[in-house]
C-alpha cells in the first residue's frame, strides 16, 4: 500500500485569496493509459466533470475552481472525487499571488480513521483543518489542541481547547475549522475513514513574508520512529520541526551532524497530541528517533531580506515507509517559475544506483548522517515531468519536492509507502496458540509451518508475541532441537524490522 490508488477524495482549503484556480496535477507509472475521471459528486456551482487519460512519465494539470474552497469555520458538500482505471499518483496545489503550498494525494485505500494535525503561530488570517468525508454516516469527534489558545466557533458553540466537537458527515461534505490561534495537536476520529487535511489561511515562519500552508495528513497508524530531515536548499535561516505523540510518555532523540559538528538533544512528550518544536541550522542533517510513534513535519521559514523562498508545510516520511521510486512535476507558480529542488536520503552504498529519468542522479550536495550509514541532499530541477527511481527495486529511499519563488513555496513529500506500522492488532492468543500446536504436530516442513506462524505473530504487539513465543518454545524444541533456537532469533529479528 502507498500513495498510487484508482481512487482518492479530496478537497482544498480557504487561502487568502480567491482568483486563482487550484490545480491538481495527475500522472501514472504504469506502462499502458489509465482512464481517470474527477467530479464534484455534491457541489454543482460550478459542477466539475471532466474525463482524461495519463501514461506513464506524462502529467496532467486538472484546474479546479476556486469555489470549492472552503470559506470560514463552515459545512460544505464540496468533496472531489478522482477515479481511476488503474493506479494512479495525485498532487495538490492551493495557489493564489504570493500565497501557495502544495500536498500529496492520498487514496482512499491507505486513508485512516484516527489523526492528528499540524498548523503554525502567528496565523495572520487563522490555522485551519479540513475533514472530507467519504462514507456516508461517518461519526466524527474532534478534540480541539491543549494548546489552542483562542476559540474555535461552530454551528452556534463555542469550543475551547481540550473541548470536544462531535457531529456526522456524509460522502463528500467537507468541514472546515478554523481559529487564530494554533490546532496542531487537534486530535480526530471517525468510524469510518476520513481526508483529513490541515494548515494555514496565511501565516509567516519565523519573521519575515507570510505564504498559506497546506498539508493531506497521514493516519495514525502509519506512523514511524525514525525519520531524517534534509535542510531546505539554499538557504540560509534554518528551519522549524514539529513533532507530535501519539502515546504518552513518548521520548524522542534528535542526532544531527550540523557542519560535521554532533549534535544530540532528547525531549519526552507526557501526552498523546503534545508536540514540540526545535529550530535546525540550515546545514543541519539529523536523524529523529522514538521509542513510540511520532509525527514528524517540516516548515521552511520566511524570506529574510533577498534569500528567496516563503513558508511552507511538509510531512516527512518515516523511513520505515520510504519507497524505491517517485514520479512526480514540477508545478508552475502563480508569476512564473519555481526554482525547484528534490530533496533525498539514501543509504552511502545505494547513492550510486539512484536514476534520475534514466540518468545518473549526480548530485554535488551532498552530507553524511551520524554514523555515515545514510547519506542526504538534493539537486535542483528544471520545469518538468521525473521519475526517479533506484537501480534496484528493493533498494528504498525518501524524497521532497520543495520549489521556491519570488514570495512563494510549495513543498511536500513525492510519495511514501503506507504500511499500518503502528496499528495494534487484536487476536485471539488461543487461535494462534492453536495453530503453533498444529504445526508443532506436523511430520512434514514442521519447521518451515511453524517459522510461518511465529513470523505472522511477530507482526503483532510485543507483549502477544512474548507470550506466544514462551507457548509454543517447549512443544517446538521437543519436535525439532536445536533448530527452535535459530527459529527465535529469525522470529524477533523480523518482529523488530
Amino acid at each position: 500500500m502507498d500513495n498510487r490508488g484508482t481512487q482518492f477524495v479530496l478537497g482544498f482549503m480557504e487561502n487568502f485569496q480567491a482568483t486563482l484556480f487550484s490545480e491538481l496535477f495527475i500522472t501514472t507509472s504504469k506502462p499502458h493509459p489509465v482512464s481517470v475521471h474527477i467530479s464534484s459528486p455534491r457541489w454543482a456551482s460550478p459542477k466539475i466533470d471532466t474525463t482524461l487519460t495519463v501514461e506513464s512519465g506524462v502529467v496532467e494539470q486538472v484546474n479546479i475552481s476556486s469555489s470549492l474552497r472552503m470559506r470560514g469555520t463552515s459545512l460544505s458538500s464540496k468533496g472531489i472525487l478522482v477515479e481511476a482505471s488503474d493506479e494512479i499518483v495525485v498532487y495538490g496545489f492551493n495557489k493564489e499571488p504570493f500565497s501557495n503550498d502544495a500536498f500529496l494525494g492520498i487514496p482512499c485505500d491507505a486513508i485512516g480513521s484516527e489523526y492528528y494535525v499540524t498548523a503554525f503561530l502567528p496565523s495572520f488570517f487563522k490555522s485551519e483543518i479540513l475533514i472530507v468525508g467519504v462514507s456516508n454516516g461517518t461519526s466524527l469527534q474532534i478534540k480541539l489542541s491543549g494548546t489552542l489558545e483562542s476559540l474555535v466557533y461552530f454551528q452556534g458553540g463555542n469550543f475551547s481547547k481540550n473541548q470536544w466537537i462531535n457531529l456526522t458527515i456524509d460522502a463528500y461534505d467537507t468541514l472546515q475549522l478554523q481559529s487564530t490561534g494554533d490546532v496542531t495537536g487537534t486530535y480526530i476520529r471517525s468510524d469510518h475513514p476520513v481526508s483529513v487535511f490541515s494548515g494555514n489561511v496565511l501565516t509567516a515562519v519565523g519573521n519575515g513574508t507570510a505564504d498559506h500552508l497546506a498539508e493531506q495528513h497521514v493516519s495514525v497508524d502509519k506512523w514511524g520512529k525514525v525519520y531524517a530531515t534534509v535542510p531546505i536548499p539554499e538557504r540560509v535561516v534554518g528551519d522549524f520541526f514539529r513533532f507530535v505523540a501519539s502515546e504518552p510518555n513518548t521520548h524522542i532523540t534528535i542526532q544531527g551532524l550540523d557542519n560535521s559538528i554532533p549534535h544530540t538533544e532528547t525531549l519526552v512528550l507526557l501526552e498523546p497530541g503534545n508536540w514540540a518544536q526545535r529550530h535546525f541550522s540550515s546545514s543541519m542533517y539529523a536523524f529523529i528517533t522514538s521509542d513510540k510513534a511520532i509525527y514528524v513535519v517540516q516548515y521552511s521559514l520566511s524570506q529574510v531580506n533577498r534569500n528567496m523562498a516563503d513558508p511552507s508545510m511538509i510531512v516527512l516520511p518515516p523511513m520505515e515507509l520510504y519507497s524505491a521510486n517517485y514520479v512526480f512535476t514540477t508545478p508552475r507558480s502563480a508569476s512564473g517559475s519555481y526554482d525547484s529542488y528534490f530533496m533525498f536520503v539514501v543509504k552511502n552504498v545505494d547513492l550510486d544506483g539512484m536514476r534520475i529519468n534514466g540518468g545518473p542522479l549526480n548530485s554535488t550536495d551532498i552530507w553524511e548522517f551520524p554514523g555515515g550509514e545514510y547519506v542526504g541532499g538534493y539537486i535542483p530541477l528544471a520545469e518538468g515531468t521525473y521519475d526517479i527511481r533506484h537501480i534496484s527495486p528493493i533498494c528504498v529511499f525518501g524524497g521532497v519536492l520543495y520549489g521556491k519563488g519570488w514570495f512563494e513555496t510549495y513543498g511536500f513529500a513525492t510519495g511514501m509507502r503506507l504500511a499500518s506500522i503502528n496499528k495494534v492488532i487484536n487476536i485471539c492468543r488461543k487461535h494462534i496458540k492453536k495453530a503453533i500446536y498444529i504445526a508443532s504436530l506436523q511430520t512434514k516442513g514442521t519447521l518451515t509451518i511453524a517459522l510461518n506462524v511465529y513470523c505472522i505473530a511477530s507482526l503483532f504487539n510485543n507483549r502477544l508475541f512474548d507470550q506466544i513465543l514462551l507457548s509454543g518454545t517447549q512443544r517446538l524444541i521437543k519436535k525439532n532441537g536445536r533448530k527452535n533456537s535459530k527459529l527465535r532469533t529469525y522470529c524477533r529479528l523480523q518482529r523488530e524490522t
